[in-house]
């Protein structure tokens, strides 16, 4: 059996926490660790000791049409393979046919945990997702993007 741990991040406060704590008590789940907010600074130690970034969120018209989430693009600079929930906003963030980030509709708990177990047992299918985000962050960063934006302009 693999032996794994989950690191939940983003909590604010104690009462935001509160509901992921009792469903931890409720099933007496030991593996998963909750933490409160983590300051930018001290993200990237915490990625480089992850596997796969998870985001889920609810189903709302903020995250629908208008969110951005920055923690996206971190997983996908540090080439973790990310499992995140399917909304247009995000969607619209991530080249089609890009391979490491996996949607997975709103509420589909199942589909999540199968993307995981997957994500978790499967290196092939772990090292291409990780490929894909290693790829795909090259070509977002900054020097590549003022590459392009040169480019354009001198095309003009």
């Amino acid at each position: 059996m693999f032996d794994y741990k989950l690191s939940l991040i983003g909590g604010r406060n104690d009462n935001e926490l509160s509901y992921v704590k009792n469903i931890i008590a409720q099933y007496n789940i030991d593996n998963v660790k909750l933490n409160k907010w983590v300051f930018y600074n001290d993200l990237p130690d915490i990625i480089t000791r992850s596997s796969i970034g998870l985001i889920i969120l609810p189903d709302n018209f903020y995250n629908k049409y208008l969110t951005a989430p920055n923690k996206l693009f971190d997983y996908i600079s540090f080439g973790m393979p990310v499992v995140c929930t399917d909304f247009p906003s995000i969607r619209d963030l991530i080249p089609k046919d890009h391979k490491g980030v996996r949607f997975i509709k709103p509420g589909d708990t199942q589909g999540y945990v199968s993307e995981l177990k997957r994500l978790l047992t499967e290196e092939k299918y772990y090292n291409e997702l990780q490929q894909s985000n290693l790829t795909l962050s090259e070509s977002l960063s900054w020097k590549k993007q003022s590459a392009n934006l040169i480019k354009s302009i001198r095309s003009k």
